[in-house]
């Protein structure tokens, strides 16, 4: 939001937080180095007990750059933060908002029975990966992104009066995306951007750069499939189970950006059997 002012922002307590997060992780990091397994020759390290390593072992292995180590487990760590419970509890909001999808849905997760709860057919039941789609397209679990620029380079559109004419980023501008704004744009996602309507994707093929709820390219978020298999489980099971939602909270989502970005007011639904 400040942008080039943004070294004027007062940060004493994000650098301390910072400083006391490193010597956690550093004293484990110290811990992995110096442990006698680590002595271990590649083709050793490769025997059965690979699978028992943690991540800080694994790491420790291949580099003894405290840095390198530090910023590995901090990105996996905090990447999980929150991820699939977010997912899910604005994916059960918006239902609880539109009962004629949770009927819809329902009848469509009965009619496939067991069969449905496998990794491959949940993965292509379109019915409900339309569902989980729209909930990341409106309350994107990571609402933003940042990117340092590595070279001097130009983007194809952005710059000029309608920001359709490309745009100069200089060697070490930092940019943020903005995933909120991106999913908004009508001419991407048809009508009404705005409103929750699943079937869009029956309709809409967004590109990569267009729709990104993970991020994209070599640097998409790696925990994709993981994140979507968990939360279709689970919010198949619940229209399995329940024959209603109803919304117990009237407020608009209200955001909460830590990590993720998640509703300030919660999940407030009744969930009705029979």
């Amino acid at each position: 939001m400040l942008g080039r002012f943004k070294s004027f922002a007062p940060k004493a307590g994000y650098v301390d937080v910072c400083r006391r997060v490193h010597e956690y992780i550093e004293y484990y990091i110290r811990q992995a180095l110096t442990a006698p397994s680590l002595k271990q020759t590649p083709q050793e390290y490769d025997e059965p007990q690979k699978g028992q390593r943690s991540m800080v072992q694994g790491l420790a292995a291949q580099t003894d750059d405290m840095d390198f180590i530090r910023s590995q487990i901090l990105q996996g760590m905090l990447a999980a933060q929150e991820t699939i419970s977010v997912l899910v509890s604005n994916t059960m909001f918006l239902m609880a908002r539109h009962p004629s999808e949770w009927a819809e849905l329902r009848t469509e997760v009965l009619s496939y029975g067991e069969d449905l709860f496998n990794f491959h057919r949940l993965s292509v039941f379109k019915p409900l990966q339309n569902i989980l789609n729209e909930a990341l397209r409106i309350y994107p679990v990571f609402p933003m992104l940042g990117r340092t620029c590595l070279q001097d380079t130009t983007l194809p559109v952005g710059g000029g009066k309608n920001q359709d004419q490309p745009i100069y980023v200089a060697k070490g501008t930092f940019v943020v995306t903005s995933y909120i704004a991106m999913h908004m744009n009508d001419k991407v996602f048809g009508k009404s951007p705005e409103q929750f309507r699943p079937t869009r994707w029956n309709e809409i093929r967004p590109s990569q750069w267009e729709y990104m709820p993970f991020g994209g390219g070599e640097r998409a978020c790696l925990g994709r499939e993981k994140v979507l298999a968990e939360a279709a489980y689970v919010v198949a099971r619940l229209a399995q189970t329940f024959t209603r939602v109803e919304s117990r909270d009237d407020r608009p989502w209200k955001e909460v950006v830590r990590m993720t970005a998640k509703n300030a007011n919660g999940c407030q639904v009744g969930l009705f059997r029979g």
